[in-house]
């Protein structure tokens, strides 16, 4: 499994799944191999040398006959991922599996599931928090972490965070909506009275 990420710094990750036959046992492991903290990303050539490398390191993989063994490689489909895999495949792992974002796609059913009132309560719930300081410290003196509203550029990450309020946290929630409902602004006015209104209205549904 390799991957990169610029959330905060250029990343380059990689996790090994093998079988080791030492002793017979045929144990599965399951090991990160590869954390590396780069100043610029790297090309698909770069990234399949450095792979090369930690499996030669890590498995002890060195020659090109021996890659062969590698039977997967999961990715995401980022261009550089791409070229990585057909430069593996030119250096000897001929058997290896592109599986691409596969465990992704595995991910992607939660969010076709209909959750209608979690979705309104959601889209209410970022209005009300990107709209007032006061809700948003509100929010974190009571549910005893910051409001965080997702992110688009991560699949299933906005239904984590329904499943963590709505669920996991749902008591501290519904104190939330209480107090939020009788919160003001510096001006002495309710704060986002309209959007407070359907979210109790929405607690009230049954």
């Amino acid at each position: 499994v390799m991957d990169g990420a610029t959330f905060l710094d250029e990343v380059e990750g990689g996790v090994k799944r093998f079988i080791s036959t030492a002793l017979s046992t045929y144990v599965i492991t399951h090991r990160l191999s590869m954390l590396e903290f780069l100043a610029a990303p790297l090309t698909g050539i770069q990234l399949a040398s450095d792979i090369i490398l930690n499996d030669a390191k890590v498995l002890g993989i060195a020659e090109t006959s021996e890659r062969k063994l590698c039977l997967c490689v999961a990715r995401d489909r980022v261009s550089a991922n791409s070229v990585a895999v057909c430069e593996m495949r030119r250096k000897g792992y001929t058997l290896a599996w592109d599986s691409h974002c596969f465990a992704h796609t595995l991910m992607k059913p939660g969010e076709v599931i209909e959750t209608t009132e979690a979705d309104i309560m959601f889209t209410l719930l970022k209005a009300v928090c990107s709209q007032s300081h006061a809700a948003r410290h509100l929010f974190s003196e009571v549910m005893g972490k910051s409001f965080d509203g997702g992110a688009s550029t991560r699949w299933y990450y906005e239904s984590e965070h329904k499943i963590e309020y709505f669920g996991n946290k749902w008591e501290p929630f519904v104190e939330f909506v209480k107090r939020l409902s009788k919160l003001k602004t510096q001006a002495g006015t309710p704060v986002c009275p309209a959007s407070v209104s359907k979210m109790e209205e929405l607690m009230a549904d049954d």
